[in-house]
């Protein structure tokens, strides 16, 4: 594999499922820019947007996409914002994209119970999460491939699997 296999969509689609799962069954390095930013700035997210505010969140999270995109060829799990800033979306381009798309219920569903900033205190409800997908999906969908989050993860990664590795 020659370039990263970059994954795109909202919190709680099961981003980071999905990419430690092909890092598995494909044997390649995983990276997950959340993680990275929480372990290299030794705070959780939560805490970087309580502490530092959303640009620089923002600022941290590019720094960390740069670094991962000059290392080995892996697996990127984004955080949910990340395409919509700076200009990532077109410097993805160059990279296997895949959005990984969820009706807003599923969403509602998966993130009701993790700690996202976006989400906390149930800021977001069901109308203000549709105008923040709305807002997303622009660059979502410039994605190289679309699937559903709804699939069971197996099945993800065996399609994947064919149309991408």
């Amino acid at each position: 594999m020659n370039k990263h296999i970059v994954i795109i969509g909202m919190s709680g689609v099961g981003k980071s499922t999905l990419g430690r799962a092909l890092s598995e069954k494909f044997n390649l390095p995983w990276y997950d820019t959340d993680l990275i930013i929480e372990n290299e700035y030794n705070l959780t997210i939560e805490e970087i947007w309580e502490s530092f505010g959303e640009f620089n969140f923002r600022v941290m999270e590019r720094k960390v996409l740069f670094d991962i995109l000059n290392m080995e060829p892996g697996v990127v799990s984004t955080g949910g914002g990340l395409t919509c800033h700076f200009n990532h979306m077109y410097l993805l381009r160059n990279y296997d994209t895949i959005y990984l798309e969820a009706e807003e219920q599923l969403i509602l569903n998966r993130i009701k119970n993790l700690n996202k900033p976006l989400f906390k205190n149930n800021l977001l409800n069901i109308i203000s999460l549709k105008n923040l997908l709305i807002s997303r999906k622009h660059y979502y969908n410039q994605a190289n491939l679309k699937v559903s989050a709804g699939k069971n993860i197996e099945e993800l990664v065996n399609i994947l699997g064919r149309r991408i590795l």
